[in-house]
């Protein structure tokens, strides 16, 4: 079971009301470096994203800034993929909202060993696919060769994705 810990509770609440307090309509919802599976920022993820928006309705998208999985070069395709399939079940908010994964530096494999870089495991359609990520519901695709920048509008909001990677 996933619920919110008693001392995410009041913080919370009070985060939630400060936003009420603006009279703004808040229309989405930004968490960043879960690295699950390994340092379990995770843990309470899925519970605070849908505490968030079951109580701000107006909340149309939730984006994670990068950063789900903490996958290294170590790590073999196979393994970061059913990583990202994992860690995209498990922080994926428990509401309707659309949710977009951005790519990070930490989700391909991509990692620095003795100073040299060792490169990306996964193409960004690879990434795309094992996070179930956002193509179904995008509005335009700068490149559709590169899925990862994107934007996506929502009444008079424009939301722009890009990779941070290139």
């Amino acid at each position: 079971m996933n619920i919110v810990p008693a001392y995410y509770s009041q913080h919370i609440s009070d985060k939630i009301s400060e936003i009420r307090s603006h009279n703004a309509t808040t229309r989405f919802g930004f968490i960043t470096d879960t690295h699950y599976n390994g340092y379990n920022n995770a843990k309470h993820s899925k519970a605070l994203m849908t505490k968030i928006c079951k109580e701000i309705p107006e909340i149309h998208h939730f984006f994670n800034g990068g950063d789900l999985v903490n996958t290294a070069a170590n790590y073999t395709k196979e393994e970061i993929i059913r990583n990202l399939n994992e860690a995209s079940d498990y922080v994926r908010p428990d509401c309707y909202v659309k949710y977009h994964n951005i790519i990070g530096n930490h989700d391909t494999g991509e990692d620095y060993v003795g100073g040299v870089k060792v490169p990306a495991k996964l193409t960004v359609e690879e990434y795309a696919n094992a996070t179930g990520s956002y193509l179904s519901y995008v509005d335009e695709v700068y490149d559709p060769l590169n899925c990862s920048q994107y934007y996506v509008d929502d009444g008079d909001i424009r939301y722009i994705v890009l990779n941070g990677n290139l």
